[in-house]
């Protein structure tokens, strides 16, 4: 009885016995297109397998006659019976007929390392993102026992002990093949995610692992339905994954800045990537990504294909939008259009909305992921969410009546895709930290914060201080308790002096004493004229309690704030506020220093004038600059009106170059560094001394500085 199938013998009858991905592949491959020779193994033997333990002390005695008895909800329990499982696999022994039939099929395969992955029913393979690890093995015979065990194993580790158990589904109903290929030495490799009106192509050098940990940022190529070339973005590619010739095992490599400054596909490779993308559209047209990589010969290989399947409840599945806050989640949806309502609970859910309302940011805490139909990167929501590492997609076109409250949904925040799950908690896998090469840089790289909950996050961040404390957002939240027309009354002041100087310290004390910038209160959804500080001179008491605020953390807990005034319009405004602040004793402290936001483009004209009336630094926030500058909304920022417009550089370098005469610190600070992260070079070369940014975007905004700052020394020694 034989243990296997060659992938281009698989008939439509061995469906059922070698699972989809297999299936998949040896149509394919029958197909005439490049897939990777290769062999499935049976499903049955993996249960015939099982029968074979029979010692009395294991869990997996009378498996798979009946499932295992276990509460997943108990973590010490659910972690023995995954580690006494895991051993008696790994202790058992293979049949020695199925050996050797597997070692006859290895030789013919003539490669010297092989990839055990795993192939399910259709109906069970698109649910299990993450759940499983693919073994790499050699090609020796106690190599392919161990590889094959090892695989068979991952069935029963936590994470999918918990993962079946919640989904209803008993393990000993689940049908485990496996494909087995050679693992090939790629120069590069990647995804295609086919979108409804173009082809998104991910590359990294070497193989696809450094793109399936997210250890790296990809490159990035937009190629239209005709097969164009619409716009393409240089990665973040500081690794790669290559086989060592040793040890016939994955070895991560730092690369070289020129391979880190490079792209992997050039216009010959990306035309015959495109190609075969197209050839296989033709003859399925259901596919929603192909994983593909490419040889030093420029030979390029199928992995994996993947097909929306068209079905009553999935016909509007997958959702896409634009991913504006990277990570996974699942769980419940919750559609909500009235957020007044009593019942607009946001706990434990996944949010569906229209836009969210300033007031409601606060609630972002409580939920598992936010999809709503407006917005874009900049909106407040989508930077709050990406502060909180909470996943968000936005611009999700008629969300609010495709997606119904009580579905189970997958919220993809970093390709800005929804798509439907089966699991209602589960912890998804997440990427294992960066590492930075720990080389110097001359430019500062601060945080942007506003909540509480991220101090502890940013701790072990390769960061120089907090380059904008956010208040408005830390303020929003103290409004949930009471409105701001209660807060500012007599009664009430102390109280308000008092919470708000807590949180500050506990930001300024997390960090000290590296410096914190804090930006003061900007009333942004409000009047257009009561904006920024125009609102102070209009009504100072808010303005006054925050400089009280401000000086009680001065005299009781850290002396490394310094005060950024928002959306400021005329330098008789920073007068105003200038004379306030000496007047709340802020300046008594030697380092505190007392800049302004760079905002409204007037400021551009008139920074000298700003300097000489007292300011002392300036930061410079690219959202507001570009709206103002462009007269586009921030919220929906086009390919075209964007920080990368002739208009902004113009106006960034002219603002950099003059911080630089004056001899004043400048920062940016904003989401146009982290999407147009090639600007990075130019902020550099023009002198700017800090950049800040969210949290997720810290390391990959690191590496850039560091090939900036090494571009621009090679450049000027030459």
């Amino acid at each position: 009885m034989t243990i296997l199938c060659w992938l281009d013998r698989i008939s439509a009858s061995d469906r059922p016995l070698v699972g989809e991905k297999a299936f998949i592949a040896s149509e394919l491959h029958q197909g005439g297109y490049p897939i990777i020779g290769g062999f499935a193994i049976f499903n049955r033997i993996f249960a015939e397998f099982l029968e074979t333990i029979n010692n009395a002390d294991s869990f997996l005695t009378d498996f798979p006659q009946s499932s295992l008895y276990l509460d997943v909800d108990n973590a010490k329990a659910l972690q023995l019976v995954a580690k006494e499982s895991r051993r008696a696999i790994l202790q058992a022994q293979i049949p020695p007929l199925w050996l050797e039939e597997l070692a006859a099929a290895v030789a013919q395969l003539s490669m010297d390392t092989l990839v055990w992955r795993f192939s399910l029913p259709a109906n069970l393979a698109r649910r299990t993102l993450g759940l499983f690890s693919a073994p790499i093995s050699g090609i020796k015979a106690d190599n392919l026992e161990n590889a094959l065990k090892q695989a068979w194993a991952e069935l029963f580790n936590a994470k999918s002990l918990f993962y079946w158990r919640k989904m209803g589904i008993g393990l000993e109903k689940i049908q485990l093949s496996l494909l087995v290929q050679p693992l090939l030495p790629a120069n590069c490799a990647g995804n295609v995610l086919i979108n409804d009106d173009n082809w998104k192509i991910q590359a990294v050098w070497g193989l696809g692992h450094s793109l399936v940990n997210g250890e790296v940022a990809p490159d990035t190529y937009i190629i239209d339905r005709s097969g164009q070339l619409r716009s393409r973005q240089l990665g973040n590619k500081s690794r790669a994954y290559y086989l060592n010739s040793d040890s016939n095992l994955l070895a991560p490599q730092l690369l070289a800045p020129s391979l880190q400054e490079s792209y992997c596909l050039d216009n010959f490779a990306l035309d015959r990537l495109c190609q075969l993308v197209q050839s296989l559209l033709t003859e399925k047209p259901t596919l929603t990504s192909i994983e593909w990589l490419m040889m030093l010969d420029g030979q390029i290989y199928i992995l994996n294909c993947h097909s929306q399947e068209i079905t009553a409840t999935t016909c509007h599945y997958p959702l896409r939008g634009l991913g504006a806050s990277p990570g996974l989640a699942s769980g419940v949806a919750k559609v909500i259009s009235n957020f007044d309502s009593p019942e607009a609970n946001f706990q434990d859910c996944i949010l569906v909305t229209t836009n969210l309302p300033p007031k409601k940011l606060p609630h972002l805490r409580q939920i598992r992921a936010m999809i709503t139909e407006q917005g874009g990167l900049t909106s407040h929501g989508a930077i709050l969410a990406r502060e909180l590492a909470i996943p968000a997609v936005v611009g999700v076109k008629n969300a609010t009546e495709i997606i119904r409250s009580g579905e189970i949904i997958l919220v993809d925040g970093t390709r800005g895709i929804i798509s439907l799950a089966s699991q209602e908690q589960i912890s998804l896998p997440s990427a294992p930290p960066r590492e930075t090469d720990g080389t110097a840089i001359a430019t500062r790289l601060m945080v942007n914060l506003s909540q509480t909950e991220s101090i502890a996050g940013i701790q072990e961040l390769p960061i120089d201080g907090i380059g904008l404390l956010r208040s408005e957002w830390m303020i929003l939240e103290l409004l949930s308790q009471r409105n701001l027309e209660e807060w500012l009354t007599p009664e009430h002041q102390e109280a308000l002096i008092e919470r708000l100087s807590d949180l500050i310290a506990q930001f300024a004390l997390s960090i000290q004493p590296k410096p914190l910038f804090y930006r003061s209160f900007d009333a942004q959804h409000s009047t257009k004229d009561s904006r920024g500080t125009h609102g102070y001179i209009l009504d100072p008491t808010l303005f006054d309690l925050e400089l009280q605020a401000l000086r009680r953390v001065q005299t009781t807990s850290a002396t490394n704030i310094n005060l950024l005034l928002p959306f400021v319009r005329g330098v008789e405004e920073f007068i105003f506020c200038r004379q306030r602040v000496q007047s709340a004793l802020l300046t008594q402290v030697p380092s505190f220093q007392l800049g302004i936001m760079v905002e409204v483009p007037g400021v551009i004209f008139q920074l000298g004038d700003y300097v000489q009336a007292g300011v002392q630094l300036i930061a410079i926030g690219t959202n507001d600059l570009t709206q103002l500058l462009l007269g586009s909304d921030r919220e929906h920022f086009s390919e075209y009106f964007n920080a990368r417009h002739p208009a902004v550089r113009a106006a960034l370098k002219q603002i950099i170059t003059q911080a630089k005469v004056l001899q004043i610190p400048c920062s940016v600070c904003g989401m146009a560094i982290v999407q147009y992260p090639e600007i990075i070079d130019d902020l550099i070369a023009w002198g700017v001394t800090s950049l800040s940014v969210d949290t997720e975007a810290v390391l990959a905004t690191r590496e850039a500085i560091v090939r900036a700052e090494r571009r621009f020394l090679l450049e000027n020694s030459r």
